[in-house]
């Protein structure tokens, strides 16, 4: 395993932690598993699911904030990596309990 992907593993345990803290049960699926290639312009995609709701947002090869999807279907609300358990879990307000 490399240490970006170690780094957002950490953020994964901080962010599943913030949840639980407020009740709520977030699961957190990161592909790909592995380092992807150099070349890869967003190198981890991230889905956070509670119920039936879904939230999915990328991440750059050295992670400083998520760029999650928008109604539109474009990731261009970058939010920072300190912030994402509060915005997970006001954009899933309605689905998460």
């Amino acid at each position: 395993m490399n240490r970006q992907r170690e780094a957002l593993r950490s953020w994964e345990e901080t962010w599943s932690v913030a949840f639980a803290a407020r009740g709520h049960r977030v699961v957190i699926e990161v592909e790909p598993a592995v380092e992807p290639p150099p070349s890869a312009l967003w190198h981890w995609w991230i889905t956070f699911r509670a119920g039936d709701a879904e939230l999915d947002a990328i991440a750059a090869p050295q992670p400083e904030a998520l760029a999650f999807e928008d109604e539109q279907g474009r990731f261009e609300e970058v939010v920072p990596l300190g912030a994402v358990a509060d915005h997970v879990l006001r954009r899933l307000a309605g689905d998460v309990g």
